[in-house]
């Protein structure tokens, strides 16, 4: 009788701990598949990924130097992949676009996408505008805005990193040593 009741409780164990043993191998892989895309990405440039987030199917990371930024999505079996030369832009900005909606409490606003904008220094560039989340392809926002604030802020950082570097050196061409 105890061998019984001592199987039975080592069934009822397995089944309750298993699906979450399987779920977290599974997100162990697709951080792994993320990571291996952006370092991919990093070393086509020649460079490295110092910091990264991954947020559902979606990955940003930086260099150590702060000269890349570097962005990976997966929607299905397809990896969108892009890199950005942060010396040649001059602003980063979060774009938060809402549609109005009809709720019990009167009118509302829900959040239809959420996007980092880079704007280029030449003036004539394109504006690159990475897609943090869209309502017509994921029903509900699970850490992605918080990403996105996260980023907005290392961009700046990084941009700022550079324009500061920009001043100096072009401070010390027009520094003549005494002779």
């Amino acid at each position: 009788m105890e061998l019984g009741t001592a199987i039975i409780g080592l069934i009822v164990l397995t089944a309750t701990f298993l699906p979450f043993v399987i779920i977290h191998r599974n997100k162990g892989k697709k951080d792994h598949e993320s990571l291996v895309q952006l370092t991919r990405i990093a070393f086509a440039n020649r460079s490295d990924i110092a910091q990264w987030d991954k947020v559902m199917n979606l990955s940003l990371g930086i260099s150590s130097d702060n000269r890349y930024l570097f962005y990976v999505r997966k929607e299905g079996d397809q990896w969108t992949e892009r890199w950005v030369e942060l010396e040649n832009i001059e602003t980063c900005q979060s774009n938060t676009i809402r549609r109005p909606v009809q709720g019990k409490a009167g009118k509302d606003s829900v959040i239809e996408r959420l996007e980092l904008v880079l704007a280029p220094i030449n003036r004539s560039g394109n504006i690159i505008r990475l897609e943090i989340f869209d309502a017509q392809k994921s029903l509900q926002i699970y850490e992605e805005y918080n990403l996105l604030k996260k980023w907005e802020g290392l961009i700046q950082n990084a941009l700022s990193m550079h324009q500061m570097g920009d001043q100096l050196s072009q401070k010390e061409e027009g520094f003549a040593y005494p002779v």
